[in-house]
C-alpha cells in the first residue's frame, strides 16, 4: 500500500485504522485512523491529505463513515510543495461511484467553508457534507493566535450536536501535526470544562497510541497551552455578523 501513503514513515496502526468496505477500486486501505476525543470514542477520523490516486478512496470513506463535517488544515501547495490533492470540484465531478457537487462557498479571513452534495451511484438520496478549510496554519508551525481556531472548534461541535452523523474527518498533509493539535485541543477543552483540570501530556500520549506522532513539534505542544488558556478562561470571543448590532447596543 506504499503508493497510497503520502509519507513513507506515516502509516496508520492496524488496531484503529479505517478499513474501506470491499469495492472495485482497491483493497480497503486508506491512510486514516479513528481517534477518540474526551469521553467520545471515535469522534474523529485523522487522515492524510488525499493523493491524486486516493481521492476516490477519500470520498468512499466519507460516505461509508457517514461523515458530514470535514476540517482541512493545510493549503494545497505550501512552500512550493504539493501538500494535498484538490479532492473537490469547482462545480460537479464524478469520483468513482461518487458524484460530488459544490453547492455553496463562503470565504472569510483565513477560512473557506464549502457545502457539498455527495451522491453514491445506486443510492436515491444525496448527503450534505460541510468542509471547513482553515488557511492560517503553516506546516510544522502554529497559528498566530488561537482565537479563530477556537471559534472553528466551537462551530464544528455545534454542527455535530445539531445533526449527529459519523466521525468528524480532520486532515492536514500527513494527518499528524496540525491534525493532532486540533484534535488534542478539542479533547482538552472538553476535559477542562468537565473536570476543571487538563492533562496535556496524557492526552497527547493517548492520541499517539491511535496515530503515530500526533502533535508533531514542540511549538505545536506549547501552542496547546496557549490555546487552552484562552479557550478555558475567555471562551469563544467570536460574534456572528448578524449579532454585531445587538452586541454593540448591549455594551452601551
Amino acid at each position: 500500500n506504499q503508493n497510497k501513503n503520502r509519507y513513507k514513515s506515516i502509516i496508520p496502526y492496524d488496531h484503529c485504522r479505517v478499513v474501506l468496505q470491499p469495492s472495485d477500486t482497491g483493497n480497503g486501505y486508506i491512510n486514516a485512523s479513528y481517534v477518540d476525543t474526551y469521553r467520545s470514542p471515535r469522534f474523529f477520523i485523522a487522515a492524510q491529505g488525499p493523493l491524486a490516486g486516493t481521492v476516490v478512496d477519500f470520498w468512499h470513506m466519507v460516505w461509508q463513515e457517514k461523515t458530514s463535517v470535514i476540517v482541512m488544515l493545510t493549503g494545497l501547495v505550501e512552500q512550493n510543495k504539493i501538500k494535498c490533492e484538490q479532492y473537490w470540484p469547482e462545480q460537479e465531478q464524478v469520483y468513482g461511484d461518487f458524484t460530488v457537487t459544490l453547492n455553496n462557498t463562503w470565504t472569510t479571513t483565513g477560512l473557506v467553508k464549502r457545502i457539498f452534495s455527495l451522491q453514491k451511484a445506486g443510492c436515491a438520496l444525496p448527503r450534505a457534507v460541510e468542509q471547513f478549510h482553515y488557511l492560517l496554519w503553516p506546516d510544522h508551525g502554529v497559528p498566530r493566535n488561537p482565537s479563530q481556531l477556537l471559534c472553528l472548534l466551537e462551530v464544528v461541535n455545534k454542527r455535530v450536536l445539531e445533526a449527529p452523523a459519523g466521525p468528524v474527518l480532520v486532515h492536514c498533509s500527513a494527518g499528524i501535526g496540525r491534525t493532532g493539535t486540533f484534535i488534542a485541543l478539542d479533547f482538552l477543552l472538553k476535559m477542562g470544562k468537565a473536570e476543571g483540570k487538563v492533562d496535556v501530556f496524557r492526552c497527547v500520549q493517548q492520541l499517539r497510541e491511535q496515530r503515530v506522532s500526533m502533535v508533531q513539534t514542540k511549538e505545536q505542544y506549547s501552542f496547546l497551552y496557549e490555546a487552552l488558556l484562552e479557550g478555558l478562561l475567555c471562551g469563544s470571543t467570536a460574534v456572528p455578523v448578524e449579532s454585531i448590532a445587538s452586541r454593540v447596543h448591549s455594551l452601551r
